[in-house]
């Protein structure tokens, strides 16, 4: 049955760990968001770059067909009827100029079932991520077409979105479950503008003990990214016995969702003030990024160690590996370009794409291998990569690092 309006607004807030958003010390005019539990944040407006949707319900056929954007992650910004079955659904970015990968996101239900046909209008953008359709947000069919679309609608709402549809209370879900083994440390390293929790995955931390980076969700729709994320980090954290060696000689550090509000706001690229993060590791503007920054920094000098290997999970057209050319500092030079070959060796029938350039710039790995000289790399999965393929790879180049990384440790 179609749940009722309160019922869906209660649906968005993030949980228990929301009411860690009022820490949030932005001054100025008060922003409320539905996802925000605890009450209304203070940000300081002049620091917004976004337009934040409104969210609402759009109704229509008497108030028997209905539209709605009140849950976390949605992305709709209105509704135009174009015929008895028809509607042109508006999807605008946050701001712009922006990467073009419009996303969507979106519940619909009818009193009687019936066959709706849906346009999706982004402006002058192109169409990036084809429809999906869920009643339950964990069981996800492909509904065939790109912008324009057709699917049966009933009282048994449907969620329809770009990708499966993963919102920042399933990550903190997710983080809460892997922080109840014994060896890993749950804990909080910064806030977004919005007051959202950047949260930190650590195993046991040990002076001259070898670091590793997992990242991830810099950009809030690359869903691919954040599934091989979740599978290279379960093998990582897992019961296993290559697991539990690794861990005796490398430590693991995983920060998954560095921008949890424009994960919760349905963003297309950025964070509320507009800015691609991933385009922030020089300038270090941003709440998001500095929290790292700081994290990282004060993880290598407080502890007296080196990180070694890290990977900065993300999603484009097709899975490739971004990796640095090599450089002066580098402490273990070669290692990524080895550590994929294997990879393809392990997988049969994979081939990576490999695609290097210099560390410099403002992404993450740059910063990564000038700062710490670590072998860095963006870890892209293709938006329609098959998701069975997406883990498998995952858990492959997971094993295939714990192998690796500890021998060329060792080696003078």
């Amino acid at each position: 049955m179609k749940p009722s309006v309160a019922k869906r607004r209660a649906s968005s807030t993030i949980g228990p760990i929301g009411l860690l958003l009022v820490a949030a010390s932005f001054m100025g005019c008060q922003v409320r968001r539905p996802e925000l539990a605890g009450g209304p944040v203070k940000v300081d407006s002049a620091q917004l770059g976004v337009s934040l949707q409104e969210r609402r319900d759009f109704r229509f056929a008497g108030g028997t067909l209905g539209f709605s954007n009140a849950f976390a992650a949605a992305r709709l910004n209105g509704v135009t009827q174009l015929n008895d079955s028809t509607f042109s659904l508006s999807v605008a970015p946050e701001n712009a100029p922006i990467n073009p990968s419009p996303w969507y996101a979106f519940k619909v239900w009818s009193a009687t079932p019936r066959r709706i046909y849906f346009q999706l209008d982004y402006g002058r953008f192109k169409h990036r991520y084809d429809p999906k359709i869920s009643y339950d947000k964990v069981h996800w069919q492909e509904l065939g077409g790109k912008d324009t679309f057709s699917a049966v609608i009933s009282n048994d709402t449907a969620l329809i979105s770009g990708q499966e549809l993963i919102d920042a209370a399933q990550v903190y879900r997710w983080t809460a479950g892997l922080a109840r083994q014994p060896f890993v440390k749950r804990s909080i390293i910064g806030y977004s503008m919005l007051g959202r929790p950047i949260e930190v995955l650590a195993t046991a931390r040990r002076p001259k003990k070898p670091v590793v980076v997992l990242m991830g969700r810099q950009h809030p729709p690359e869903i691919s990214g954040f599934m091989a994320l979740q599978a290279f980090v379960e093998e990582v954290f897992g019961t296993s016995e290559r697991a539990r060696r690794f861990r005796e000689h490398v430590d693991v550090v995983c920060i998954p969702m560095i921008n949890p509000d424009g994960v919760d706001e349905g963003g297309w690229r950025h964070n509320m003030a507009g800015v691609d993060l991933n385009r922030d590791w020089e300038g270090f503007k941003q709440p998001e990024t500095r929290a790292v920054k700081a994290y990282l920094e004060r993880l290598v000098e407080q502890g007296d160690v080196d990180i070694l290997f890290a990977l900065d999970f993300h999603s484009t057209y097709h899975d490739v590996f971004y990796t640095n050319k090599p450089s002066a500092g580098d402490l273990l030079p070669g290692f990524a370009d080895r550590w994929i070959h294997a990879l393809e060796r392990d997988v049969p029938g994979y081939t990576a794409s490999i695609k290097p350039s210099p560390n410099g710039g403002n992404v993450s790995k740059g910063w990564l291998s000038r700062r710490f000289g670590a072998e860095a790399i963006t870890y892209e999965v293709g938006d329609n990569t098959p998701r069975p393929l997406i883990r498998q790879v995952a858990q492959a180049a997971a094993k295939r690092m714990m192998e690796m990384l500890p021998a060329a440790v060792d080696q003078p």
